[in-house]
């Protein structure tokens, strides 16, 4: 599979990167459709339509979802150390990943595809990255606003938590000039500027 150099595709653009949370689960995904848009994992149901690439870094969700990533039939790319070592998948773009913080030439992994993806906006040259669906908590008796995960992942939030920080710390270090903006309502992360989902659609449907 090819190994992916990063390039700054989406030079001095917005990305929104679309996150697993439940808050996400009555969104209208559609006026995204003309935006810079990373799904994190399952968001690759989505199509390629609103998700202008897809992005997943664990290799077990690779096992189970391989099909469902085809039929999306965009851009995917992994930082999966497995699948790194691996040139037998000609469609997926594999990106060297190191294990926290953020690095212009791999991305940071820091745990969890989403802080990951970050790291990818930012070696797409993207200025500023919105985030959605980055809960860190339930909502509504949900973890997910989909329902292509056999169980919840709610005993995992103190570790992405953990992670975010690491990810904080190295985005001060590497891209002090690029912003993050949480764009989920009653998000516990709380590193990063929130906007409500309110002003953001009101924002881009002007």
């Amino acid at each position: 599979m090819p190994k992916w150099t990063p390039q700054p595709i989406w030079q001095d653009q917005d990305a929104i990167v679309i996150g697993g949370g439940a808050s996400l689960h009555s969104f209208p995904f559609e006026v995204l459709v003309p935006e810079y848009v990373i799904g994190c994992n399952a968001a690759y149901s989505l199509g390629k339509d609103v998700c202008s690439v897809v992005f997943f870094g664990d290799n077990t969700f690779f096992e189970k979802h391989e099909e469902g990533l085809k039929r999306y039939d965009g851009p995917v790319f992994t930082c999966s150390r497995r699948l790194y070592q691996s040139d037998a998948i000609s469609w997926l773009r594999v990106v060297r990943r190191i294990p926290e913080g953020m690095a212009i030439d791999a991305v940071g992994w820091n745990g969890n595809t989403g802080a990951a993806a970050i790291n990818l906006a930012f070696l797409f040259g993207c200025r500023r990255v919105f985030l959605l669906g980055f809960d860190m908590s339930e909502w509504q008796g949900r973890s997910h606003w989909h329902d292509l995960y056999p169980k919840d992942n709610v005993q995992d939030y103190p570790k992405f938590m953990r992670g975010f920080m690491m990810m904080a710390d190295g985005w001060r270090r590497v891209f002090p000039d690029r912003e993050i903006i949480n764009v989920t309502d009653n998000s516990a992360l709380e590193l990063f500027l929130k906007m409500s989902v309110q002003d953001f659609l009101k924002r881009r449907t002007k």
